[in-house]
């Protein structure tokens, strides 16, 4: 856990050990802090989901809590679904949420015709990724298999490569194509 994250639960216990109500303002700026964090802990979570079950709470700081905590869900949820669906090139850039053992697929078009391919440029954290054989079978899809090793953050940077002869900085640009992978442990 990192210093920062380590501070979002001090303050959060901090508040719940306080006698006097926990206010809108000392929420908000708790808030504010986790949002800076980016993607929040399930410790982070608990420890907010405890401020807002305090009898102490205010409601203004329940309101920030309760609108901060939906976002979260709707975001986790939306992680989720792109994590249980075949993954194309409008998903670049995204997050997906998925166990340990899942196996995404991905479908990138392909232009074949014109000597481009798909390749693998560069992938961080639990997982592996492989071309599948089903690629061959389709005339302009690049189908790739992304299997998710064990708990952890990875990401995925994939790059068109351009015919043989012509160079990437020729006129004609490749696509590229960038996934995040937040892999939870099965439960």
């Amino acid at each position: 856990m990192n210093a920062r994250a380590q501070k979002i639960q001090e303050i959060a216990h901090r508040l719940l050990a306080y006698p006097e109500p926990i206010a809108f303002l000392d929420v908000l700026m708790l808030v504010r802090q986790a949002r800076q964090l980016g993607e929040p802990s399930n410790t982070d979570l608990r420890s907010l989901l405890a401020l807002q079950n305090a009898p102490h709470t205010t409601d203004g700081a329940r309101k920030i809590l309760d609108d901060y905590l939906r976002g979260c869900a709707r975001r986790h949820e939306t992680q989720e679904n792109l994590g249980s669906r075949i993954i194309r090139m409008k998903d670049s850039g995204k997050t997906a949420r998925v166990t340990t053992g899942t196996l995404l697929t991905l479908e990138l078009e392909e232009r074949r015709g014109a000597g481009w391919r798909w390749a693998v440029c560069s992938t961080t954290g639990p997982i592996e990724v492989k071309r599948s054989p089903k690629s061959g079978e389709s005339p302009s899809f690049a189908i790739y298999h992304v299997k998710a090793i064990r708990k952890g953050r990875a990401e995925l940077l994939m790059e068109e490569e351009p015919p043989p002869g012509r160079h990437q900085g020729s006129e004609e640009k490749g696509s590229s194509f960038e996934l995040v992978v937040e892999i939870e442990s099965r439960t």
